[in-house]
């Protein structure tokens, strides 16, 4: 092999160097920005886990609330119909 054609060669892996340098950083670039994408995904889950027990824990509060809405309004039936039939 020739000097130049040597020097050439050099120079075309030099070239592959740098090119695979830089594919290395995009990837680490985007490996970071996955990470981040992941972390930020999970936060939101759990967020929103929090916020459907909440709703069910509310949910079940105002489902007690109307059983005993309907309770003393029976209980209120029951007094007028009595009152009612008494007089």
């Amino acid at each position: 092999m020739t000097s130049y054609a040597l020097r050439a060669t050099h120079y075309e892996l030099r070239a592959t160097h740098y090119e695979l340098r830089a594919t290395s950083y995009a990837l680490r670039t985007t490996s970071y920005a996955l990470r981040v994408t992941h972390y930020e995904l999970c936060t939101t889950s759990y967020v929103l886990r929090a916020t459907c027990y909440e709703l069910r824990t509310m949910s079940y509060a105002l489902r007690a609330t109307h059983y005993e809405l309907c309770t003393t309004s029976y209980a209120l039936r029951a007094t007028h119909y009595e009152l009612s039939t008494t007089s």
